[in-house]
């Protein structure tokens, strides 16, 4: 398991807006401002508050993840406000029909889906996730299995969901020739992930285990061409390709440590800077 110290983030933000600085807006009144940040920040580099940080986890499962504390929670993740406005408007294009949430953690879009109608399946490699997910959504059919050996049969489903979950695999092909495999043909699939360039700034996922300690969850930085490629080779087509940048946020951009330290810093970062990728694709 690998230690990420917190103070190398702020660090990270201010080398980031900088170099953004040469190709946007900034004049020297920001990149002073920046230099300043980061003195401010060195200055008191032996703080505990920057040594602490969390551990990367190294398993690609989440189940694994459990052995770390018997219960896992997950911090706010501010990505779900923008898939939500993204995926939702895109799945209820679709008429109702057989609809597979997969990745489906604890049932955010299966509950989604069964309000607009769906008969709705729902598969997670997490059984905690599962759990909560029966507890919300007792209406779906939930599955215990991972994204790259879906427990379904061929040509069940008329739509695929997979949202905010591809990132944690080793590679996408799997994934992808499986969504391709149970669908219809003519059926349709809906997937978002974190886009590449957000992953540095804050967007591996940070759970905390019961005893207290953060652990942040693996995440692979899958280009563009990487889904594309994916997606062509289990025979799906493209109907749109999406890269979603990140808005203006009200509570700021980076969590506490980043508005708290170099606030302006990690809103040049931010903003324009994409935070998602979305495909669209059908059989």
């Amino acid at each position: 398991m690998a230690y990420t110290p917190v103070g190398n983030f702020p660090v990270g933000l201010i080398g980031l807006a900088l170099l953004h600085s040469r190709v946007a807006d900034g004049d020297k009144l920001f990149c002073d401002a920046r230099i300043a940040e980061l003195r401010r920040i060195l200055d008191r580099w032996d703080d505990p508050a920057f040594a602490g940080g969390a551990i990367l986890a190294r398993s690609t499962l989440f189940g694994r993840l459990r052995r770390v504390g018997k219960h896992v929670r997950c911090q706010y993740n501010p990505l779900i406000d923008l898939d939500n406005a993204i995926i939702g408007p895109m799945l209820d294009r679709y008429p109702a029909g057989d609809a597979l949430d997969a990745g489906c953690g604890t049932g955010r879009w299966a509950a989604h889906l069964v309000e607009r109608g769906h008969t709705v399946i729902g598969v997670d490699q997490s059984a905690e996730m599962l759990q909560v997910a029966r507890a919300k959504v007792p209406k779906v059919e939930l599955k215990h299995g991972g994204l790259d050996a879906l427990p379904l049969p061929n040509a069940c489903v008329d739509l695929v969901v997979c949202s905010l979950a591809l990132t944690h695999l080793p590679a996408l092909a799997p994934a992808f020739s499986e969504f391709a495999r149970v669908l219809r043909p003519g059926g349709a699939a809906a997937i978002s992930n974190i886009h590449h360039l957000s992953l540095p700034l804050g967007g591996v996922i940070q759970m905390q285990a019961a005893n207290g300690r953060p652990i942040r969850l693996p995440a692979n930085l899958f280009l563009p061409t990487d889904y594309i490629t994916a997606a062509l080779s289990a025979g799906l087509q493209l109907r749109s390709c999406t890269e979603v940048g990140w808005p203006e946020l009200p509570a700021g951009h980076g969590g506490p440590t980043a508005q708290a330290w170099c606030p302006e810093a990690a809103r040049a970062a931010y903003v324009g800077t994409p935070a998602l990728m979305v495909l669209e694709v059908t059989r």
